[in-house]
């Protein structure tokens, strides 16, 4: 009897580390999103209301981007492209919002950034900490129905799983809120 090789590449295995344990079938786990929301979301160390503004949008905006990657790329067969463009409006939606935080911060409103130093300063880690889990257990929530549709339209190689009339009109409403605002 032979047994059968098992031998598991060096790119595999560097991309399976990378996505936390994630595989070509199913690219990004809850682990993985929620570490990429973490990660994101860590911006909040550097000033404290940035847990609310700055870390949300680079927190979503990280793990659509990061969705968008993993699954064009890793799988052999892409996903569907309304699940693209749902992720891709996001990512739009997220770096948009970050750049007028980051200008009403700084440039607009200076005032709010002299409050948000003297708030960073009455701060403490271990509050910062608790803040920081909390966020980015949520954000991570919030955005993990992009990567499930991403993962719907990977798993669907039949079709049957189409985009209904309300998945394409969500899609209309959030192009056409990303315009607006």
């Amino acid at each position: 009897l032979k047994a059968k090789s098992s031998a598991v590449s060096p790119r595999a295995l560097m991309v399976n580390t990378l996505l936390l344990f994630g595989s070509p079938g199913r690219p990004l786990t809850p682990l993985s999103v929620l570490s990429l929301s973490l990660f994101g979301s860590a911006l909040g160390f550097k000033s404290y209301l940035w847990f609310a503004t700055i870390g949300y949008t680079v927190a979503v905006g990280l793990i659509s981007l990061v969705a968008l990657i993993v699954y064009n790329i890793l799988p052999s067969d892409p996903t569907t492209r309304l699940a693209n463009l749902q992720s891709l409006l996001v990512l739009a939606w997220s770096v948009r919002l970050t750049a007028f935080l980051l200008y009403r911060e700084y440039i607009a409103w200076p005032s709010l950034h002299r409050k948000s130093k003297e708030v960073n300063e009455e701060s403490h880690d271990e509050s910062k900490l608790g803040v920081w889990m909390c966020c980015g257990a949520f954000y991570a929530a919030m955005a993990a129905p992009c990567c499930y549709r991403l993962q719907a339209g990977l798993d669907d190689k039949n079709g049957s799983g189409k985009w209904g009339f309300i998945g394409k009109y969500g899609i209309f409403m959030q192009f056409i809120g990303l315009i607006f605002e």
